[in-house]
């Protein structure tokens, strides 16, 4: 039988990613629909419509042995939806093979998670009533089980049926975060600078003398925002250390003690960015966004405050961007479609180099 599972072929240290292909209703693919017809049947008619929660995390830790720990968050995690733990057995009951996984209800959980040696970050998409429950597991992983190491940082929810991520996979990497230092240039990230409530910063983008820099790529500032931002008009992540030295404000080389704000979108590249200009710069008053701008949504839409982003908010997932300003998030979700080939194919490159959310 043809697998439809995009694990190793023989073992779960074989290879770096561990993953099993989801239903979307915004692949066109023939081969994709007939295999899927072949192997849910007639279950994405059947199937009842259920509500994913978008939620993102991440944690720069020591990761001893990054195999061990992409295939425990691997299995732990699988075994949130009752029809991969079954599959997971085979006929005598015996478990199968990570290369025979089944194909994925348009219902199933679904997203990304990124194991290193420097940490683990993850982007997913999980059904509302399973949120608590993923929170226990990724308690079960070493590394995420201190006290206060783990933040879910929630998003939106949306309908099984728009189009997020096609499939589940925990993939090992270099690093969760790609940032191409190495030597004396690796960075200490304990040391990243002041991280701000999303109220706090509220405050401070009201400052007319602020200065803010937009740590993400040119295509997410090119859409929205906070309207005082410098963007670093970065391609990728790695280009980030050459547009500081470009852009950082006069002001902050000279007075290195003046509040110097920056944020991302789920706040992962502010920890690294932060960690540069206080050790590379010297800048002493870094200021960042906690939960980057995903948590400063959140916070407004529940204080009912106007937000002080403006424009849109772009996603590393197959929604593309969500619209902050659209008059309510019902509206919101319905517009968040799914997108061609070409474009999920340029948007799945990106995360892989800057963050699973990164957000």
């Amino acid at each position: 039988a043809e697998s439809l599972a995009e694990g190793p072929s023989e073992n779960q240290g074989a290879a770096d990613v561990l993953s099993a292909r989801v239903w979307d209703p915004s692949n066109k693919d023939g081969r994709f629909l007939a295999l899927a017809k072949a192997k849910l049947g007639d279950e994405e008619e059947r199937v009842d419509v259920r509500q994913l929660q978008m939620l993102s995390f991440y944690c720069f830790t020591p990761v001893a042995d990054p195999t061990a720990t992409r295939d425990r968050i691997f299995s732990l995690l699988t075994d949130l939806d009752p029809q991969i733990a079954e599959a997971k057995k085979d006929p005598a009951g015996e478990p199968r093979a990570e290369h025979d996984r089944p194909f994925l209800a348009k219902d199933a959980f679904r997203g990304t998670v990124y194991v290193a040696e420097e940490g683990i970050n993850g982007q997913l998409a999980v059904p509302v009533g399973k949120v608590e429950e993923l929170r226990q597991r990724l308690l079960q992983v070493p590394e995420l089980a201190p006290e206060g190491r783990l933040s879910l940082n929630i998003g939106d929810v949306v309908d099984a049926e728009t189009s997020t991520f096609r499939r589940f996979l925990v993939r090992r990497r270099k690093q969760i975060l790609t940032d191409h230092l190495e030597g004396d240039d690796a960075l200490n990230l304990a040391d990243a600078g002041e991280e701000l409530k999303a109220a706090e910063w509220h405050e401070a983008m009201r400052a007319e003398d602020a200065i803010v820099l937009d740590c993400r790529n040119d295509y997410e500032s090119s859409v929205g925002k906070f309207k005082p931002a410098v963007p670093l008009d970065t391609r990728t992540f790695g280009d980030t250390w050459a547009a500081l030295e470009a852009r950082l404000p006069e002001k902050a080389r000279e007075q290195p003690d003046t509040p110097v704000y920056i944020y991302c979108t789920g706040g992962i590249r502010c920890v690294k960015v932060g960690a540069y200009m206080k050790q590379k710069l010297g800048l002493k008053n870094v200021k960042r966004l906690e939960h980057g701008i995903i948590g400063y949504e959140r916070w407004a839409e529940a204080e009912d405050v106007d937000s002080t982003f403006e424009g849109e908010n772009f996603f590393f997932d197959r929604r593309a961007v969500v619209d902050p300003t659209s008059e309510s998030k019902a509206e919101k979700r319905e517009r968040a479609p799914g997108r061609d080939d070409t474009a999920d194919h340029d948007v799945e490159k990106r995360s892989r180099i800057d963050e699973a959310d990164p957000q």
